[in-house]
Formats: C-alpha cells, sequence, structure tokens
C-alpha cells in the first residue's frame, strides 16, 4: 500500500505527526528538536559552551571600580582579579572570618535579609 503524497525513498517518521509538534512547540524539548538538526560539530560547539561557566551578579559601583583599577595596576583581565577576590572571599566565609551586617527586607517575598559589606563603607573613601 502506498502512502500518498510522501516520494517513495522518503523514509516514515518514528514520531506521530500530533507528537512531533507538541515536542516542537514544548521547551522542554526544544534541545532534542535542536539536536535533531545539529551538524557533530555544532553539538561538540555547543557543548563547549555550556561547559564555559558564566555568572551574572550585581554588583556596586564603587566594587566594579576598584576590580577595574586593580586589573589595571596588576595587567590582569577584570574577570581574573573577580574570580580571585571571590574565592579569597569564599575561603575566608568557610573558616568563619566573614560575618555579614544583615538588615530585614520588608517587602520580599524571595529573601529575609539584605546585607550591607562592611568593606564598601571603608573604600569608598579610597576611590
Amino acid at each position: 500500500m502506498a502512502v500518498i503524497g510522501k516520494p517513495k525513498n522518503a523514509r516514515m517518521s518514528l514520531i506521530d505527526e500530533d507528537v512531533e509538534v507538541l515536542v516542537k512547540n514544548n521547551p522542554i524539548y526544544r534541545g532534542y528538536a535542536e539536536a535533531k538538526t545539529m551538524t557533530a560539530a555544532m553539538r561538540k560547539k555547543k557543548l563547549r559552551e555550556e561547559e564555559r561557566i558564566k555568572a551574572t551578579y550585581d554588583l556596586p559601583p564603587m566594587t566594579t571600580k576598584f576590580i577595574k583599577k586593580i586589573a589595571k595596576d596588576e595587567s590582569i583581565t577584570q574577570s581574573q582579579i573577580a574570580n580571585c577576590l571571590l574565592v579569597y572571599a569564599i575561603n575566608n566565609y568557610l573558616q568563619g572570618n566573614v560575618h555579614f551586617e544583615k538588615e530585614v527586607l520588608k517587602h520580599s517575598p524571595r529573601y529575609d535579609y539584605k546585607i550591607v559589606p562592611p568593606m564598601i563603607k571603608t573604600l569608598k573613601e579610597d576611590v
């Protein structure tokens, strides 16, 4: 029995057309749909990009000014300076050397407190 509207050499899809439409429109399965159309080189490039970890944080202008100044003085990228300073801060926190000044947030459904780093108050005078 011949299928009308499809060439003889066309491969039959293993997925029902309705299911395929749902998969294409559902963000959960979007990666699957993209992977189907990607070449091996494109998949490899995407994996490399996903492995590269990036994070974005809201920092006070004074903090970014100091990161820029230190990076310029040391002739190192701002990213490496920020990473190094964060590692120092995390190590100090884990050793119990960092204590946060907490303020209660009244109108935040997600968080109970905000902190004001004491370091920023003293650094403002140095810039």
